[in-house]
């Protein structure tokens, strides 16, 4: 919008329409008519086309900078300063591991898939813990598979950190355990469960490779077999029926 003001003033100012140049960073040069700038991309006017039956349409990104006929210029030296959902075009790979399971007993390792509309992940955990319950202490462990899927909601990230920005994500967690009184001479009680809900996700790219990713939600469990105890294991908070589900991962982009 400032870019496109900057033109406007520039052609009242001169009364007319003066012959312009677009420079392309492959050194190519093109003169024309500007028509008018946005952040992504530079309308014009071949020269000969007098009655401007055609608009051409160019990719800001090539272009080094563009000259008017008064001779001022506009650069487009840098434009990591864009903030859009845009700036993430392709796909991306990323691994990343929960930082508070150092804290909390458990161990993650998560792989997600990336474009602009949308994200999947699978993630593989770990945990192992000691705790009483109803005044009897109590060894548990078990593994977990999670699966996810997040829609982008507001995106703020820069070009050459395009993935900043709020998600919404739904998932689903299985979990298969076993767990044993200390205290008793009884065997080993085996058990699974299934989680499901929705979190919000703060991801911010902290450089081209590494990030963080925050979340917070809510979600229901459910016994499938048998009956766990109801103490924290990786993100979730507790045992059957409705919890919240939280934690902080840190990643890396391929």
């Amino acid at each position: 919008m400032v870019r496109l003001l900057y033109i406007l003033l520039f052609f009242v100012s001169n009364g007319a329409v003066a012959q312009d140049l677009i420079v392309k960073r492959s050194g190519e040069v093109i003169y024309c008519n500007i028509e008018s700038v946005e952040d992504y991309y530079i309308h014009f006017y071949e020269l000969g086309d007098t009655s401007r039956a055609l608009l051409y349409k160019m990719d800001a990104a090539i272009v080094k900078k563009i000259v008017f006929g008064g001779d001022d210029q506009l650069a487009f030296l840098d434009q990591s300063n864009i903030t859009t959902s845009e700036a993430i075009s392709g796909s991306y790979i990323m691994l990343e591991t929960n930082l508070d399971g150092l804290f909390n007993d458990f161990l993650s390792l998560h792989f997600q898939y990336l474009k602009q509309k949308y994200a999947f992940d699978i993630g593989f955990k770990r945990f192992s813990s000691s705790a009483n319950v109803s005044f009897e202490a109590i060894d548990h462990k078990g593994s977990m598979v999670e699966l996810g899927f997040s829609l982008p909601m507001n995106m703020f990230g820069k070009k050459d950190r395009p993935m900043r920005g709020l998600y919404i994500r739904g998932y689903g967690i299985f979990t298969t355990g076993n767990f044993r009184n200390v205290f008793q001479s009884g065997g080993i009680i085996e058990y699974n469960q299934l989680s499901f809900g929705v979190q919000g996700v703060l991801h911010y790219q902290i450089t081209k490779s590494f990030y963080v990713k925050m979340y917070y939600g809510l979600g229901g469990t459910k016994q499938v077999e048998s009956f766990a105890p109801s103490i924290r294991r990786a993100d979730l908070s507790g045992g059957n029926g409705l919890q919240n589900i939280y934690g902080m991962r840190i990643g890396y982009v391929f």
